[in-house]
């Protein structure tokens, strides 16, 4: 039995190690993990490039406690994250806000994307499309 305690505490460390947040696949009972979870996740159009394009998107979510960072990881293909964008939180009440801006993003184009704190807590797989691009400043504007 104690044999293997040390090999399921070994496994833990090496998830750790290789990059898993602490509380990737714990279940809903575990308290502690819970209060990190990023809920409510939302996103908003959020700039314009030059042109008057909309080519940047804001994330928001809240956990429950305080986490070191906010980051969003994101990518075009689903699962692939190779961009990371790092935002801010702030406490409201008894939960702490998360703001993440994602810039520069390709136009009409799928995005997945995580959030969360990559030590503790990371959110499922989320998309958005982005907005096209367009001639007509009508368009843009209700983008």
């Amino acid at each position: 039995m104690r044999v293997l305690l040390m090999i399921i505490l070994a496994l833990g460390v090496m998830g750790a190690a290789l990059g898993e947040p602490r509380c990737a696949g714990v279940d809903n009972s575990d308290v502690e993990c819970l209060n990190y979870r990023p809920k409510q996740v939302h996103i908003a159009l959020a700039g314009k490039d030059e042109s008057g394009n909309s080519n940047s998107m804001s994330v928001s979510w809240n956990t429950k406690m305080k986490t070191d960072t906010s980051i969003v990881k994101y990518g075009t293909v689903s699962g692939q994250y190779d961009s990371t964008s790092v935002g801010s939180s702030a406490a409201y009440y008894v939960t702490l806000n998360h703001h993440v801006t994602l810039g520069d993003l390709k136009p009409d184009t799928t995005y997945y994307y995580v959030v969360g704190d990559e030590e503790v807590a990371l959110s499922q797989e989320f998309s958005f499309k982005s907005a096209p691009l367009s001639t007509d400043p009508q368009v843009r504007e209700n983008w």
